[in-house]
């Protein structure tokens, strides 16, 4: 055991969620990481991230052995969660297994099993019942008399794009399933919780019905359903009472209600708690933003603390297995139904195969072919007589291809094959990363881009196209003009963010590598990508607050976008005329519309919108003091210009609105000759 009392604790995996694990460790102050073991992470990340920094290992079973932590946190991947808690175990250490804990019941038994015989303790990832309003809820749930009914319900918002939604429903289905088992748990009678009644689609949406003795429970998973909410409701024979997980805020009404006054009254005592428990709620959030996950601090001072006083776990083992078990059968009915519609899908694809051209002009190698523009770019290929070959880090499921393509699974950050270019003629790059940090973008942008180009140079591969973002120039104000082709790339992109920092460092990689293989590259940098079809806004125009959207600036100010269909198009022309095509482009709409005409196409979309208009000149005036309420408030050293975050950019279109013009003239010249 370290000094003062504090466990020495592993950590196995450290991506996202093993450092938000290293953070609330330190803010549970009962446990030191002594070791990470990660493959794919380098040192630097892990030194910017504790001071000092623990020692990092490339395998597990290293850690465990130089380290002998007497806890282990693992974070990786489910299906490798059994076995790497076995190998802690076996170790002698106590094991914190992250959501989900293991894919199986089968190996969730083997686990707890391992961990009894071995007297050693196991925790999984249940941080939503040690969050404020969990706790609120559970202390007011004892008053509620016996249980009727519990209404779990979880809206979430699709926020890895590689993952398939029915692959995302499952990764947040166990938030929603152990709170509904541990209110029903509590004060029912019966044997265990009983699955009655299950509908799933192959969208991720998951309705369940549950029950215990004589209390039912729902269960609502929805990952269309909006607004995002997260929320648990109780019923009793003495009241009910409602959690929301998002904003902290907890209803109660206790009592039986049934008398005509207590029914008027209800929704007023109701909205009082809701703007109270939310105002406390959010500012607790804001105090310590570094939490992103408000209930591993406790959970892990919980766990540590029972190991210290050898007590039994937080999370028991029966609360565990429930857990599991329930999402097993959840996961059973949702890969089930996937199955059938992949196999619908399948006989589509090689229908609509069948009647693609079947010689191309030539065979242009696409990456980032799932992504937004991927996808309208691949169609925009194969609509030209082009052959489209599409490295994806894993194959997509038959339901995401498009006839035509062949996909081939790459992971462009670790290598690439020279035979995937087997028959290529030019390389459209347009895979990036678009989340996390530094490490992130340095591994699947930038070092991306090094390989590729350098297994297209090995492949006789002359031709490349580097799909780079127009946010890498500097500003109009710097520049002392629009901004053009000839206007210098940002000093320090990474202030702008680590998403225009890594687009900078691989333009600039591909144009040196490019020299040095001799390897012609082109550099396309599209503005804020739109689909005017199905408008989503651009984070300059303002900010959607639910019925309402507060549009920054005056409606006659415009800001320049590009059409995701106009970005395709382009990229067409520089497969078709690249010997010809400019080096750089800037590519934007030729003519940039203004904030209004943006808010009118979002009202098409959403006909029931309210607009809030938001002079700029507002955020200008205010923009010192919300940069210094940052600084309190989040601590942040490098906070947000407000303003220069809405503001609207000047660019000079000329060269774009010349290349889409004559980009379109030869699509529909060769839309006249089919």
């Amino acid at each position: 055991m370290s000094e003062a009392g504090q466990l020495r604790v592993g950590l196995i995996g450290f991506g996202k969620m093993g450092r938000h694990h290293l953070t609330s460790i330190m803010a549970a102050g009962l446990g030191k990481v002594v070791g990470v073991a990660d493959p794919l992470v380098d040192s630097d990340a892990v030194a910017d991230c504790a001071d000092p920094p623990p020692r990092l290992f490339d395998t597990a079973a290293r850690m465990l052995e130089e380290t002998r932590p007497d806890v282990v946190h693992i974070v990786t991947p489910p299906s490798t969660h059994a076995d790497l808690a076995l190998l802690a175990l076996e170790s002698g250490a106590h094991v914190y297994v992250e959501k989900p804990f293991t894919p199986g019941v089968k190996e969730a038994e083997r686990v707890l099993q391992v961990a009894e015989e071995k007297g050693l303790l196991v925790c999984a990832g249940h941080q939503v019942l040690f969050e404020k309003a969990a706790v609120k809820a559970a202390g007011a749930a004892r008053i509620l008399g016996s249980k009727v009914h519990v209404h779990s319900y979880f809206s979430f918002r699709q926020s890895r794009r590689n993952l398939t939604p029915l692959e995302q429903a499952v990764d947040i289905l166990p938030h929603a399933v152990y709170p509904l088992l541990a209110f029903l748990e509590e004060n029912s009678s019966g044997p265990g919780v009983e699955l009655r009644s299950l509908n799933v689609t192959a969208e991720g949406e998951v309705q369940a019905i549950v029950r215990r003795g004589s209390a039912s429970g729902v269960l609502v998973v929805a990952l269309a359903g909006r607004p995002v909410r997260h929320t648990l409701e109780v019923v009793g024979t003495n009241g009910a009472l409602k959690a929301d997980f998002v904003s902290g805020a907890v209803t109660r009404l206790p009592g039986p209600g049934a008398s005509a006054i207590a029914a008027v009254l209800a929704p007023y005592i109701t909205s009082m708690q809701t703007v109270i428990g939310s105002t406390l709620g959010f500012a607790s959030m804001f105090r310590n933003m570094k939490i992103a996950y408000k209930g591993l601090p406790p959970l892990f001072g919980a766990f540590y603390s029972s190991i210290l006083e050898s007590k039994p776990s937080p999370v028991s083992p029966e609360a565990i297995l429930g857990t599991v078990a329930l999402c097993e059968s959840v996961e059973s009915a949702l890969r089930e139904v996937e199955r059938d519609c992949e196999e619908q899908a399948r006989i589509r694809l090689e229908e609509g195969e069948r009647q693609q051209a079947p010689t191309p002009a030539q065979t242009v190698l696409v990456t980032g072919a799932t992504g937004f523009l991927g996808q309208a770019l691949v169609r925009e290929l194969l609509q030209s007589g082009l052959g489209v070959r599409a490295l994806c880090r894993r194959v997509p499921a038959y339901s995401r291809r498009v006839a035509g393509v062949q996909y081939v699974a790459c992971d462009l950050a670790v290598a690439v094959n020279p035979e995937h270019m087997k028959g290529v003629e030019t390389v459209l790059h347009c895979a990036a990363e678009t989340a996390g940090g530094v490490t992130e973008h340095q591994k699947n942008s930038i070092d991306a881009t090094g390989n590729l180009l350098k297994a297209a140079a090995a492949a006789g591969i002359r031709r490349f196209v580097q799909v780079s973002s127009i946010a890498v120039a500097v500003s109009s104000k710097q520049y002392g003009r629009p901004v053009d082709e000839q206007a210098p790339v940002l000093e320090n992109s990474a202030e702008r963010g680590p998403y225009v920092w890594g687009k900078l460092e691989s333009e600039k990689l591909a144009v040196q590598l490019g020299d040095s293989l001799g390897v012609e590259v082109r550099i396309v940098r599209p503005g804020p990508l739109v689909d005017f079809d199905a408008f989503s806004p651009p984070g300059r125009l303002g900010r959607d607050l639910g019925p309402r959207f507060v549009a920054v600036g005056m409606p006659s100010h415009r800001l320049a976008v590009c059409g995701v269909s106009t970005a395709a198009t382009v990229l067409r022309y520089y497969v078709e005329k690249f010997d010809t095509a400019p080096p750089v482009l800037n590519l934007l709409e030729p003519q940039v519309p203004t904030r209004r005409e943006l808010i009118e196409a979002l009202r098409k979309i959403r006909p029931d919108l309210k607009v809030w208009w938001l002079p700029s000149i507002f955020l200008r005036v205010s923009s010192p003091f919300l940069k210094l309420l940052q600084r309190v408030l989040l601590g942040s050293k490098k906070p947000l210009d407000v303003y220069a975050a809405f503001a609207s950019e000047r660019y000079d279109t000329k060269l774009s609105a010349s290349l889409v013009r004559e980009a379109s003239a030869v699509r529909q010249s060769a839309k006249n000759s089919i």
